[in-house]
């Protein structure tokens, strides 16, 4: 088997070095694979470039920089991750440009300055709206916009739908904007299933340009909430337009309080680990949370730099507002809803026919909760199979 010698020429001008603090991000965008290491590190790819032999690299740090490392050992790290383009000339990765088919200026038109600025007038105007028109705060009972449970819920399933595809939409056209591919996954975030953006290519970006397209989707989801309470408020006579809005209220009220459930990596979570460096701030703050009833977090804790016990405090508290949220939508809505949805469904099945159209209209609630659970677990497949392929995880739902 070939091995490689202090006298190997490796190439690695292809991946993408990113500083994080006092760490960097390497990584091959196109391969999704991204990996965080030491300074010393970051330097032994930037001299990997096809022309330098291994000792040459090791010789140029040490003489330059005053870094001793193994520069044969971490390359051959680089090649069993498969991050190392080219070997004495053999080419092992070929060169794959991203075809991005959306329009760059799609995304300057939805996420630049100008566009950003209008909607931060459109949520000041909802805001101003909701308070002097006395909106109520959306109830799970707003899902429910026909008298009709079955019609209800599959309206409210068909729009919730469509409000998601929006939300991963946007996520798609930001990243688009910044020349980053996306893929997209069903996911399971704890017990939800969840449609998520794959946008691991960020890492390759500085980090001012990560944040928009972090924050995309939640920005969409406000400007429809926006919307849906200005028509809301203003809107007299027309019941399905005005319940309507009301269950878009609902739905992109659950979205966004939904998103700070940090826990679960949402969008939220990683803005945070963008803006603070981190690379897994949920082991940090579990470390500093259970520290007083479990030793094994109690080592990590201590094993820790004074930065990282810091970063830890904050976001562990974070992590107990995020669970405070979570219970807060499920005894607010989701349980209240579906309890109500189940009865209303069930009592229907008992009392009317099989040929009847209550019947059947009883019956949409239980095949849509069977169609969500076929749903999870493609979710819980593709999650698994996910975790042991990603070596640095940058996704958004």
């Amino acid at each position: 088997m070939r091995k490689l010698t202090l006298d190997s020429i490796l190439d690695a001008s292809h991946l993408s070095v990113q500083p994080e603090g006092e760490e960097f991000t390497i990584g091959d965008p196109v391969k999704n694979i991204f990996i965080r290491i030491p300074e010393e590190g970051a330097q032994v790819v930037r001299c990997l470039n096809g022309e330098r032999t291994i000792q040459d690299v090791q010789d140029k740090l040490l003489n330059e920089f005053g870094f001793e490392v193994d520069v044969l050992d971490f390359a051959d790290s680089l090649l069993d991750l498969d991050l190392i383009a080219k070997w004495d000339g053999e080419i092992l990765t070929e060169e794959a440009a991203h075809e991005n088919k959306m329009p760059q200026k799609l995304g300057m038109i939805f996420f630049g300055k100008p566009t950003l600025m209008i909607y931060g007038l459109l949520a000041a105007s909802a805001i101003m709206i909701g308070l002097t028109s006395r909106l109520s705060f959306p109830l799970y009972q707003d899902a429910f916009v026909f008298d009709s449970i079955g019609k209800s819920l599959l309206y409210f399933f068909l729009i919730s739908w469509v409000l998601t595809i929006v939300h991963e939409a946007c996520h798609y056209i930001a990243a688009s904007k910044e020349g980053v591919p996306v893929k997209f996954n069903l996911s399971i975030r704890w017990f939800w299933v969840v449609v998520e953006a794959d946008m691991n290519g960020l890492w390759s970006l500085p980090k001012r340009n990560r944040y928009i397209p972090l924050l995309a989707g939640m920005i969409m989801d406000a400007v429809i909430l926006s919307g849906a309470i200005i028509i809301s408020g203003r809107i007299s006579g027309n019941e399905f337009v005005f319940g309507t809005c009301k269950m878009i209220m609902l739905i992109q009220t659950y979205k966004l309080l939904w998103q700070f459930l940090i826990f679960v990596r949402t969008d939220v979570y990683y803005v945070i680990v963008t803006r603070l460096n981190a690379a897994d701030l949920t082991k940090d703050a579990l470390s500093f949370l259970l520290r007083p009833i479990s030793k094994k977090y109690k080592e990590n804790y201590e094993h820790l730099s004074s930065t990282e016990k810091t970063f830890a405090k904050n976001y562990g508290w974070m992590y107990v507002i995020g669970l405070v949220i979570a219970i807060f939508i499920y005894c607010m809505y989701t349980i209240p809803g579906a309890v109500f949805a189940f009865k209303e469904a069930m009592g229907q099945i008992l009392i009317y026919k099989f040929n009847t159209v209550g019947f059947w209209d009883g019956m949409i609630p239980i095949l849509i909760a069977l169609f969500e659970a076929f749903l999870w677990g493609i979710g819980a497949y593709q999650t698994y199979a996910r975790r042991r392929t990603t070596h640095v995880e940058l996704q958004n739902h």
